[in-house]
């Protein structure tokens, strides 16, 4: 059987925090939901292989986070992997790494699977606080594709249980989507809180005591002699020749600043962790990355350009659709306020509804909406909208939109101001400045 068809449940178990919604909205033909993953999540039964060779993006990260658990460093005894899930994550681990003795899989979000392979310790729990794994008792902690999950203080939990849990020389691997290419190409995953640079989770790692021994690059994706942007994939989605695929996973080993993905291997120091300093660092990283992470919005109509230093995507009229949505964000529990900028270009073919501002949860369903009228929008100047809710419940993929209706010109700016009251995603050390 296919490794991508084996490992069809450990999708299914991720579909239950958001698959399914980006089925519902049809999102970008690269929309990075785990079909098989986006980011090299072992996937959904879509052949690794065709007539040209690897089938797509996903499974060329998948097969290259494959050969970068075959170079982690070796160890004898006690493997913890920090967020798996499914019974079949652990096989990929040993298909791909090699057998691990005693392998302990933290894990909060989903359910335990009744068939565990043999030497699996599964532990309910969040990576932040490995409750019931001992001081000193790993000597491999292994994050792949979590770190970007984390809210609040949790990735500077983990990092000071990882420390915990491992010896000295103990080793620390992670694996996450790189920052600089992800708000480049507008790349969004709906459970994804911030992203991390290189440089970025090498200062954090270092704070919390440990020594950095290679940082390495998956899947090159701007050019280091030029600094020319690629697309993830073909820009048509055809398949790239083997010799462009064979050179950008080669490249990209040597420059991880310039790829989707950066991996980390890191050693457990002798050194305590500087917790204040890392605490301040992920608060310092959290600040520039959210308003960032808050605006990768797209279009599906209207044409985009600058003017004044700003962009903005113009619609004529006649031309209904979204012009602005995004940007598939974790919503927590609180309130959001989000303000658009709008401005009407020449006369509108009826007194009745221009747009319409609303704000969407992860299921697709409007928490709140405002209808903008001719009244609403002077011809020919930027005018502010805002419009507000209360989110209840946690949900993945919030977006805030612009429906234009085509009873006149638009022109919205590229951009949207949130403002959070009450809500956990960030640091707490910047809730509490806020507060």
């Amino acid at each position: 059987m296919d490794v991508r068809a084996r490992l069809r449940p450990v999708i299914i178990a991720a579909a239950e925090r958001g698959q399914a919604l980006a089925r519902r909205h049809n999102w970008l033909p690269e929309a990075p939901i785990p079909q098989p993953g986006g980011d090299g999540t072992p996937g959904d039964g879509t052949p690794v292989l065709n007539e040209h060779g690897l089938a797509g993006i996903d499974a060329v990260l998948h097969t290259l986070r494959g050969v970068e658990l075959s170079r982690m460093p070796q160890v004898e005894g006690t493997m913890l992997s920090a967020g798996c899930a499914g019974s079949l994550y652990f096989r990929w681990i040993e298909s791909s790494y090699g057998p691990v003795k005693r392998h302990i899989g933290v894990e909060f979000y989903t359910p335990k699977p009744d068939d565990l392979p043999p030497g699996v310790e599964w532990v309910k729990s969040t990576v932040a606080d490995m409750q019931g794994v001992e001081d000193s008792s790993v000597e491999l902690v292994y994050s792949g594709q979590n770190f970007e999950h984390l809210f609040g203080d949790d990735a500077v939990g983990f990092l000071l249980e990882s420390r915990r849990v491992l010896p000295p020389g103990g080793w620390l691997v992670i694996d996450s989507p790189n920052r600089e290419i992800t708000a480049a190409l507008t790349w969004t995953m709906p459970e994804h809180t911030i992203e991390f640079t290189p440089s970025e989770a090498a200062d954090l790692v270092t704070l919390a005591g440990f020594d950095v021994t290679s940082i390495r690059g998956l899947w090159l994706c701007r050019e280091p002699a030029t600094g020319e942007l690629y697309p993830r994939w073909s820009e048509e989605g055809s398949p790239l020749p083997a010799e462009e695929i064979a050179r950008r996973a080669a490249m990209a080993s040597f420059h991880p600043d310039y790829s989707f993905i950066w991996w980390l291997e890191a050693g457990r120091a002798d050194r305590e962790p500087d917790v204040a300093a890392l605490r301040a660092r992920h608060a310092e990283i959290f600040a520039q990355a959210w308003p960032e992470r808050r605006n990768r919005l797209l279009s599906a109509v209207g044409e985009r350009s600058h003017e004044d230093g700003r962009e903005i995507v113009s619609v004529p009229a006649g031309i209904p659709g979204c012009p602005l949505f995004g940007p598939y964000m974790p919503f927590s529990p609180g309130h959001y306020r989000a303000t658009f900028t709008l401005r009407r270009r020449g006369k509108a073919a009826s007194r009745g509804r221009l747009a319409v501002l609303d704000i969407a949860d992860g299921q697709g369903n409007v928490l709140v909406q405002h209808p903008l009228r001719a009244g609403d929008l002077r011809p020919g100047e930027w005018t502010q909208a805002s419009i507000e809710c209360d989110v209840a419940e946690l949900t993945w993929g919030g977006q805030f939109r612009v429906n234009c209706t085509g009873a006149a010109a638009i022109d919205v700016i590229v951009g949207v101001e949130v403002e959070e009251t009450g809500t956990s995603v960030a640091p707490s050390a910047l809730r509490d400045s806020a507060g």
